[in-house]
């Protein structure tokens, strides 16, 4: 496999900017995890994810033809799993209500 088909299997840096609206590499794990959005990190921490795998959660097939109805819907397994509660990391906790005198 060449760099350049290796390269386009893969979202671009860019592209996922764009996607998950944010340019840091932490931000973008931590919605790359809340959408359930499989990717893994390179070697510089960055996160990958397979171009095909955003295709096909927005509906579009191999053959090039794209459906509404397979966009809007979330797949069985996805919308079971457990979602993560990021907001209870921000609530504070007995030792920090003592310092900031809460």
């Amino acid at each position: 496999m060449t760099i350049s088909r290796a390269a386009s299997l893969l979202l671009a840096t860019d592209e996922l900017r764009d996607l998950s609206g944010y340019r840091n590499h932490a931000l973008q794990v931590r919605w790359l995890f809340a959408n359930s959005i499989p990717y893994f990190l390179d070697s510089s921490g960055r996160p990958r994810v397979l171009r095909r795998t955003i295709e096909q959660r927005l509906g579009f097939s191999e053959d090039g033809n794209n459906s509404v109805a397979s966009a809007t819907s979330i797949p069985e397994e996805v919308a079971s799993r457990p979602r993560p509660n990021f907001s209870s990391l921000l609530d504070a906790t007995p030792r920090t209500k003592a310092r900031h005198g809460s």
